[in-house]
C-alpha cells in the first residue's frame, strides 16, 4: 500500500512541476506578444503613441507625455 501511495504522490508531484513550468512559459510568451520597448520613455509599453492615439483627449501634448499617459507609467 505504501508503494502505491509513493508512486501516485511522485507522479502528482511531477505533473505539478510540469504545470508550473508550462504556466511560466505561457506567461512569458503572452508578455512578449503584448509588450515592447517604449519609443519616447524608458520601460515597456503596451500602447504606441501615434497621432491617432494622442489626438483625442491628449491633443497637443508631446508624444513623451502621451506615451506615459497611455501606458500608465
Amino acid at each position: 500500500m505504501f508503494k502505491w501511495f509513493s508512486v501516485v504522490s511522485g507522479i502528482l508531484l511531477v505533473l505539478w512541476i510540469y504545470y508550473i513550468i508550462m504556466s511560466g512559459i505561457a506567461y512569458k510568451l503572452d508578455y512578449d506578444k503584448t509588450h515592447f520597448p517604449c519609443t519616447y520613455i524608458k520601460g515597456m509599453c503596451t500602447v504606441k503613441a501615434t497621432w491617432k492615439n494622442c489626438s483625442g483627449r491628449l491633443h497637443g501634448v508631446p508624444y513623451r507625455y502621451c506615451e506615459q499617459k497611455l501606458n500608465r507609467l
